[in-house]
């Protein structure tokens, strides 16, 4: 773990880093190809298990829930067991769920399988953000994780590209090329990532978690999800099968946080929404990527419905969406961490991404090539450019303490926004596309088969129903987006009220006399000691520990041999710890 305390040499990744860093951008890149790959072979997998535009989504919306729900419970148990551990065990659940993917022969064995692919993936998500964490100053974190993210965007962004591709020859194709990843990081990740060490015993370790608070928030979220995407296509909003899960689960995940104030070791933190700002920069990171995934999977539907585009050439078109995103995030993690601040990224990604998002408003049949790509183009820009300032934002808003937990959080927050996205966005579509039905007296069927019919219109109807059919799609994603745009509006109101916090964190007090980074010293008396390995440090000059209302005294400042740089980090230690207090 990086040390808070150190300040006298800059910091520099070494060898150890960047094979950690490989292997983690490996495996992360798979779970990021197989959130989106499904998008373009949606209709084609439809179409061959004879699936409905619920169930179809479901075959996504599995994936992302379980992925969005486990990492809580996945972070807590890497406090336990060791980030390596959870991290190995989470790539071989995503290659179990793989394998049970492609060797499906019904819609339930591969909603089996994408849920336990789920698991696996969202271990890796949340634990591969808690290792860079743990390894990198918050002042470089948002340079080296807006590497990593920009490696997600890119999977992300292929993955239409890549499943319109292999779908042609057959949808367990999807599934097959991630076995090749699976296996270098089955191979790789014990021997790159040091092992944690750990004091606990099994038996001691499976005490400390919370299960009551992750029962209660696994269900009381899937329930609340299960409600929503029912509603308005499956049973009417009103009905007791829609209004008891949505209900229900929001009890249930209402509970989960009341647990957390009364659990010994929380896989939620309560001290992470002390401050609006904070609170504000979850919110912003799960409204980003509703958006994010929303506008592409419906994107999507636009080419096949109303461009009669192939599986492929959508997934190629989605191209400028990707040539936007990728670059602009690594170069604005790059800019947030040379000039130490980020919300001038956050404003300024909430404005494009607003403005972007209305410009899909205006796609239609006749849109030219050259204007489709420009409009794609400035939506990926504003979404690349929030992918690193949200992360950084939740990091600065909270003590340096609480850094793995709110990275985990956010991780946790931008899984169930992509969730949200597919599931509430496919929701709000096809009961917009039911209302356009039921204004042109046509069957309401179209809405339950959306999806394949996107497809199957083409063949089977005639030029006139086609061009009907093509203008109800284009209403009905027209008022989609128009939704997307209000989402977009609220997280840039909710942006503009965000104050920044500063990016040069030394080290935080952790409670009851522990520094984070800095290791106990044995206590010489009852006065508290601050050395620097053999050079005493003025009384005038430094603070005391009682100052610092500590209540054991047992740990001291560890610094380095350096005397030139004793008293900088004597007065920049003073300014930090005492400024809380003041």
């Amino acid at each position: 773990m990086y040390n808070h305390g150190q300040t006298s040499r800059p910091w520099s990744p070494g060898k150890d880093f960047w094979l950690a860093f490989a292997c983690q951008a490996c495996v992360l890149s798979v779970v990021s190809l197989d959130s989106t790959i499904l998008t373009a072979a949606l209709p084609r997998l439809a179409h061959a298990m004879e699936a409905d535009t619920l169930t179809t989504f479901w075959i996504v919306t599995s994936y992302l829930l379980a992925s969005a729900v486990v990492q809580p419970v996945m972070a807590s148990l890497s406090d336990i067991y060791g980030r390596r551990t959870i991290f190995f065990c989470a790539v071989v659940a995503f290659t179990i769920g793989t394998v049970l993917c492609a060797s499906a022969h019904s819609i339930p064995q591969i909603l089996v399988g994408r849920s336990v692919q789920g698991v696996g993936g969202g271990g890796i998500l949340a634990v591969n953000l808690v290792i860079l964490s743990d390894a990198l100053p918050l002042r470089f974190r948002a340079k080296y994780i807006g590497l990593m993210q920009a490696i997600s965007s890119l999977a992300i962004t292929i993955g239409p590209i890549v499943g319109g591709a292999l779908v042609q020859a057959s949808w367990r194709w999807l599934f097959y090329i991630n076995l090749p990843f699976c296996a270098v990081g089955i191979i790789a990740v014990p021997l790159v990532l040091k092992k944690d060490e750990k004091s606990l015993t099994a038996h001691q370790s499976l005490s400390e978690l919370d299960w009551l608070g992750s029962f209660l928030f696994l269900s009381g979220s899937t329930s609340f999800l299960l409600g929503v995407c029912w509603g308005g296509s499956r049973f009417s909003w009103n009905s007791g099968q829609t209004l008891g899960p949505a209900l229900g689960g929001f009890a249930l995940t209402v509970l989960s946080i009341a647990r957390a104030w009364t659990a010994k070791r929380p896989f939620l933190r309560i001290e992470l929404f002390q401050s609006w700002t904070s609170c504000i920069a979850f919110a912003c990171t799960m409204l980003q990527c509703f958006t994010l995934f929303g506008n592409t999977y419906f994107l999507n539907l636009y080419f096949l419905a109303i461009r009669r585009y192939s599986s492929i050439e959508s997934g190629l078109v989605f191209l400028a969406y990707a040539s936007a995103t990728l670059p602009i995030a690594a170069v604005t993690g790059y800019l947030i961490t040379r000039l130490g601040s980020y919300k001038w990224a956050i404003l300024f990604g909430w404005i494009i991404n607003t403005f972007g998002t209305g410009s899909f408003m205006v796609l239609d049949s006749e849109t030219s090539l050259e204007g489709m790509i420009f409009i794609l183009f400035v939506g990926g820009l504003g979404q690349g450019i929030l992918f690193s300032a949200h992360q950084t934002a939740t990091q600065a808003s909270c003590a340096a303490r609480s850094a793995t937990h709110a990275i985990t959080l956010f991780s946790f927050l931008r899984s169930f926004g992509f969730c949200l996205g597919v599931s509430l966005g496919g929701t709000i579509f096809r009961n917009m596309l039911r209302h356009e039905l039921i204004l042109e007296n046509l069957p309401l069927s179209i809405a339950a088969h959306a999806e394949e019919y996107a497809l199957s219109f083409r063949a089977s109807a005639s030029a006139s129903e086609q061009q009907a059919v093509m203008i109800i799609y284009r209403r009905a994603l027209h008022h989609f987006f128009a939704t997307m745009v209000g989402v977009s509006g609220l997280g840039l109101l909710l942006s503009i009220c965000m104050k920044e916090c500063s990016l040069d964190v030394d080290f935080e007090i952790l409670g009851e006399g522990q520094i984070e980074g800095l290791r106990p010293v044995k206590r010489q008396s009852d006065k508290p000691v601050v050395s620097f390995h053999g050079n005493i440090a003025q009384p005038e000059k430094m603070p005391t520990i009682e100052e610092m209302t500590l209540e054991s005294g047992d740990w001291a400042v560890q610094g380095s041999n350096d005397s030139q740089s004793k008293r900088g980090r004597s007065e920049k230690y003073a300014r930090r710890c005492t400024a809380p207090l003041t």
